[in-house]
């Protein structure tokens, strides 16, 4: 093997590798790497128990599921458990973020989805600072589905913050503008066909669960002051894969991981319909198949997909600039999917002893 350790043993309980005696790396003074002999990955189902064992101190290094809800319990625990706390910086634009079922195989919830002033009023309605000052401790800031760095080639401030201001009138003045101002006897908007309006938010919490979880019965609470009525179903991700491919959901959430520059550019999900998981995977077989099968997709749609041509094919950097700003621009202006709140803190949690653990 290449790599610093070797596999010993990688079962649903865990993985055990031992030091790779022949590993080609050293250290600025000429000491063969790894430093360390073993390494035993345990595999934990149970978000609590991983905490737990953290803050009991049997592990050396925890960081893929720990949270920022947890995070004063961490830091009230740390000592005793001998684990110091670090606090990493995400590069997630948004730590949940909601799409939608573009194919909708109701239709008069296919074509109130597909236009722009609900989902725009989806996303006015939502209180962005109260969810920061809630969930994130203030650590966070309202951010919708957008490129990264600040500051860099495809960044724009505007852009970034454009509809994520609390403005419940603009969002009842829109859902009214779309033919949704009656309502029924429990105050819950009535759709043209005369029934409840109800949106169900399909979930699978993995990384950062806790956190989604809090964020999804904010959104709800938001939403149903405007008068959607929201059902919040938290569920296995194996079957929401299953329905989510068979385009039988009305909306579900996910962070924005891969948002960071030149990543972006191999797989632009969150800004472009470029695989079945962004709930629009009928808009991506159009593409894939250079429009034999699938199903044409609007306008809006169609730029999206030559953008992110440009940005895969051109060797000319002010035309791949370009085209991403419009992409980003255009994604957000159509609010292609929802963003709420990026750029938290994540804990990592370390043993004391345990060094070359970078401190940021």
């Amino acid at each position: 093997v290449i790599r610093a350790f070797m596999p010993v043993s990688s079962t649903t309980e865990g993985y055990h590798g031992v030091r790779n005696p022949y590993y080609w790396k050293v250290d600025t003074e000429g000491n063969q790497l790894p430093y360390i002999d073993e390494v035993n990955v345990d595999l934990i189902a149970d978000m609590e128990m991983y905490s737990m064992r953290a803050l009991a101190g049997q592990v050396d290094l925890a960081q893929w599921n720990t949270s920022l809800d947890n995070y004063p319990l961490y830091m009230e625990y740390a000592e005793e458990a001998g684990m110091r706390v670090l606090l990493y910086d995400t590069a997630w634009p948004s730590m949940t973020r909601f799409l939608f079922n573009m194919h909708h195989k109701d239709p008069i919830m296919k074509e109130l989805i597909q236009d722009t002033r609900f989902r725009k009023a989806m996303s006015l309605a939502l209180n962005r600072e109260e969810m920061n000052e809630m969930v994130f401790y203030g650590m966070a800031e309202p951010l919708q589905p957008v490129i990264l760095p600040r500051g860099g080639r495809f960044w724009k401030e505007d852009v970034a913050k454009r509809f994520t201001e609390y403005d419940p009138d603009e969002a009842n003045r829109l859902l009214d503008e779309l033919g949704l101002d009656k309502r029924g006897s429990d105050g819950f908007r009535l759709r043209p066909d005369g029934k409840t309006l109800m949106v169900e938010l399909m979930f699978w919490p993995g990384e950062g669960g806790p956190q989604k979880r809090s964020v999804s019965e904010l959104s709800k609470a938001a939403w149903e002051a405007v008068g959607i009525k929201i059902d919040v179903k938290e569920t296995e991700r194996s079957y929401l894969e299953v329905r989510r491919q068979a385009y039988d959901f009305d909306m579900t959430l996910w962070h924005t991981g891969f948002m960071s520059d030149p990543l972006v550019i191999l797989n632009p999900w969150h800004l472009v319909p470029s695989t079945w998981e962004s709930g629009a995977g009928l808009w991506t077989e159009w593409y894939n198949t250079d429009g034999a099968s699938g199903e044409v997709p609007p306008e809006y749609i169609q730029r999206l997909f030559d953008l992110w041509d440009i940005m895969k094919t051109s060797t000319d950097e002010a035309e791949v600039t370009a085209a991403g700003l419009e992409m980003v621009e255009t994604t957000v202006d159509r609010v292609y999917s929802i963003g709420t709140v990026g750029l938290a803190g994540w804990p990592i949690l370390v043993k004391e002893g345990l060094r070359n653990i970078p401190e940021e």
